[in-house]
């Protein structure tokens, strides 16, 4: 936790007495320093991380809201502030430490319970910890649900060690295309050449330097299987012959399976153009009336069942009820929200390859176990 520079009484301590919070961030001339660590407390100049922790500079999560109302994407989606995709990649590129999220805390603005517990839960979901930055001291009732969520995601840190399902890799260089690919509730994993691509169908490949000559020959035997390789650089135009061509794309055909070269430099339309040159029939999660919903996908390493954990950015349910598909053998699902003690069944229509699941209401945050 960000210690504020204001709370100078010793009585302040009392807010972490007995909670999860066993770290705080201070500065060094504070007067609470010898107090924090007689109880306890560990205490960290703001700018030093431990070396087991790697720190990322967030954006508070939210659909973000401009002076006319709600903004909004260019299909009219609202636009969401995540912290999912800085996660995920300082955990890909630093494997093994705890990745730390500072956010800076909303300026003349009155931060909600329900903001809090959405920090909290946009960075957990993703296997981060988001370090918590009060405005203003929180209200006993909102400090308590902070607590809980924090409790919570304690308890189930398990799941932080579940690996992401997907059928789309993206390049570790095209972080814009993880927070749109995300944002359209398409799972992906993040590669680089050194890990599996099983189970990978499509891969986006931005850097504009192009690949080297082993991540290169990777590409071009990942297609040549009858994967999609989406690219915006000139070394794929000369493999194989013309395929069928694309309004933004040309296509050719690699072996069993296809290059697209195109341009890529818009984040958004390269994200659903990547949708559609792979096909919806692929895709393993689908959300009816999802809206500010986000979702992360993962699955244990014994491969049996998987977890489908949700975020709601709004912050309150929306008007419409919401239902989601996930493309899998799963015929049995639980719930659990951050205010539920054990999970409870959630009523699941079985199709052909996958299971559809009509949710309950979603104030921030919920976690689907499927069996």
């Amino acid at each position: 936790m960000r210690w504020p520079s204001e709370w100078s009484h010793p009585s302040a301590l009392d807010l972490v007495r007995n909670s999860p919070v066993n770290c705080l961030l201070v500065e060094q001339k504070s007067p609470l320093i010898s107090e924090m660590r007689k109880r306890g407390l560990t205490t960290l100049a703001p700018a030093v991380a431990p070396p087991e922790v790697t720190v990322v500079k967030g954006e508070w999560p939210g659909v973000r809201v401009s002076e006319g109302g709600t903004s909004a994407g260019p299909t009219g989606v609202p636009w969401v502030d995540s912290n999912g995709w800085a996660v995920r990649l300082a955990g890909a590129r630093r494997p093994g430490k705890t990745v730390w999220v500072d956010t800076p805390a909303p300026q003349k603005t009155v931060i909600t319970a329900t903001a809090y517990v959405l920090a909290i839960a946009d960075a957990a979901m993703y296997g981060g910890r988001w370090i918590i930055n009060p405005g203003d001291k929180p209200e006993p009732a909102t400090w308590n649900r902070m607590m809980a969520a924090v409790r919570f995601f304690a308890a189930h840190r398990a799941w932080n060690g579940y690996r992401a399902q997907a059928v789309v890799g993206i390049e570790s260089s095209g972080e814009e295309l993880m927070n749109l690919t995300a944002r359209q509730n398409q799972p992906y994993r993040i590669v680089n050449g050194n890990e599996s691509w099983e189970g990978l169908k499509a891969i986006l490949y931005a850097p504009s330097d192009g690949p080297g000559a082993e991540m290169r020959r990777k590409l071009l035997e990942f297609a040549g299987a009858g994967g999609l390789v989406i690219t915006d650089g000139t070394w794929a135009e000369a493999e194989g012959a013309a395929g069928d061509p694309h309004s933004r794309y040309k296509i050719r055909k690699v072996g069993k399976g296809r290059i697209a070269v195109g341009d890529l430099s818009d984040p958004y339309q390269a994200a659903t153009d990547a949708q559609i040159l792979l096909s919806h029939r692929h895709d393993l999660v689908r959300f009816w009336n999802g809206g500010s919903l986000g979702s992360y996908l993962t699955a244990p390493a014994s491969g049996k069942g998987a977890l489908l954990q949700i975020v709601n950015y709004a912050g309150r349910p929306g008007a419409d009820p919401v239902s989601v598909r996930v493309a899998g053998p799963y015929r049995e699902a639980r719930i659990q929200q951050l205010d539920d003690k054990p999970a409870r069944p959630l009523r699941a229509i079985q199709q052909k390859g996958a299971i559809e699941l009509h949710l309950p209401a979603i104030p921030v945050y919920a976690a689907i176990e499927l069996i």
